[in-house]
């Protein structure tokens, strides 16, 4: 919408604003009015008016199929639209009205408003009266009000449930879902006629201070959102203070359940830590298990002492990961820390000094691709050592385009040093057969190249 203002009118950022603010806001409008509404901007040197935004109701059918954002029309062609703009008053004719957007004297836009076909009774009675009273503020530019702007999906809409009180705070009108809704909170009267700040505070039971904010949203003095939530249920509420003539007149507050969405977030959070803790607790028995062979390797042969080392750090590179895991905000864990910790490890523990490089990003991934994935590389830096010139650097080459290939290339002690051992079969089963992936081992000029291609 912005880059069609720029491109047809003069209007300055502020006036922008204040219509990109609508825009983010007009869904409400549309839904209380049963109407489709088209947003239209004066190009004064041209004579007519270009659709910058358009918005369909849900709680009707739809009065205009086609998309007209984008378009132009002269003024002969808008004469509801062109009269408000000329006159600064709100035009209606027929199913058609015309309500004009001023900004410090001037008409910067006009929303023409097609009204659908409806069921009368009380509930559309009670929507076509909010809906009245927030046009009028729309005109004056005090619709949305700014504290209202939306921060979260699960705030309400018309259809979750409409309350409308009176300026003293009292319920003149509540839909169905708005009632259902206070009475999972246990509320076990009929809401018309209550006071609903002190009713809605009640609700809460819960031990110590009650944020203010909450009296003020539900009695509709401010505009904003706020959540009641006791052992029942759950709603949030969202208020728009009406402003007629310039006084207070009454409220808009949106109502919705949102007790199951909370249930399911607080259990993704359980979840979350359950398996936080589980990676806690693999981390500490795997570290038990390596301190156990450290000790071991104590009292044993040469052989068997370079075996249980051998074994010891392998299961502290599988460790390491499952620490990453237990610190990861997510299931998903970035990779390129644990590969930075493998290569400082095996610098540490080089015999001699040594410089490892790594060009490129791996990415994030889960557990079940993150444990097999550093044990290949540990055992490959391995390897370079024990079998490679340390004397120059060990490359780690990462590329990752719609697959992970990425390579550890070291130079040769001697040709034929790398016959494949105990580090490179690891390497090829925990590849190929848990990660699905291919390795590719290359010998030219005297370096030694391992290639891993997965498809994550």
């Amino acid at each position: 919408m912005e880059q069609l203002v720029q491109q047809h009118t003069e209007l300055d950022a502020a006036a922008t604003e204040q219509l990109s603010q609508l825009v983010s806001e007009w869904t409400l409008l549309a839904d209380l009015s049963f109407s489709d509404l088209l947003l239209w901007v004066p190009k004064w040197h041209e004579g007519g008016y270009v659709c910058v935004a358009q918005i369909r109701p849900v709680t009707a059918p739809t009065e205009i199929d086609s998309d007209l954002v984008g378009s132009f029309q002269s003024e002969r062609r808008l004469l509801a639209v062109d009269r408000a703009a000329t006159q600064k008053e709100i035009i209606e004719l027929a199913d058609l009205i015309a309500i004009p957007i001023i900004k410090d004297g001037n008409c910067i836009a006009i929303v023409e408003r097609h009204r659908g076909q409806r069921q009368e009774g009380e509930l559309t009675s009670a929507y076509l009266a909010a809906a009245k009273k927030l046009f009028g503020m729309v005109r004056l530019g005090q619709f949305p009000p700014v504290s209202s702007t939306a921060t979260t999906t699960s705030l309400p809409r018309v259809g979750d449930g409409v309350l409308l009180l009176d300026s003293a705070g009292i319920v003149q009108y509540a839909s169905p879902n708005a009632t259902s809704a206070f009475r999972r909170l246990g509320l076990a009267t009929n809401l018309v006629g209550l006071e609903l700040a002190s009713n809605a505070v009640s609700l809460i039971k819960r031990v110590g201070v009650i944020d203010e904010s909450i009296t003020l949203i539900a009695n509709g003095t401010i505009a904003g959102a706020a959540e009641i939530e006791n052992k029942s249920a759950t709603i949030t509420l969202r208020s728009y203070p009406f402003v007629v003539n310039q006084k207070p007149d009454g409220a808009l507050i949106l109502v919705r359940d949102v007790t199951e969405l909370r249930r399911r977030e607080r259990a993704l959070l359980t979840k979350e830590a359950a398996l936080r803790e589980a990676h806690h607790r693999v981390k500490n028995n795997l570290q038990t298990v390596a301190a156990l062979l450290r000790m071991q390797a104590r009292r044993s042969s040469e052989e068997a002492k370079r075996a249980l080392i051998e074994a010891e750090r392998r299961i502290e590179v599988i460790a390491l990961v499952h620490e990453t895991l237990t610190l990861a905000p997510s299931e998903n864990v970035d990779f390129n820390q644990i590969a930075d910790r493998l290569i400082a490890l095996t610098s540490e523990l080089a015999p001699a000094k040594l410089a490892i490089t790594r060009d490129g990003e791996f990415g994030k991934y889960a557990a079940e691709v993150a444990v097999p994935l550093a044990a290949a590389l540990s055992e490959l830096l391995q390897n370079a050592i024990e079998h490679g010139d340390i004397s120059k650097p060990i490359q780690v080459q990462v590329h990752r385009t719609n697959q992970l290939d990425f390579s550890v290339i070291n130079s040769m002690k001697t040709r034929g040093a790398h016959a494949e051992g105990l580090g490179l079969s690891i390497v090829r089963s925990l590849v190929e057969g848990e990660l699905t992936g291919q390795v590719d081992i290359t010998t030219n000029n005297g370096s030694f190249q391992v290639r891993i291609m997965l498809d994550k």
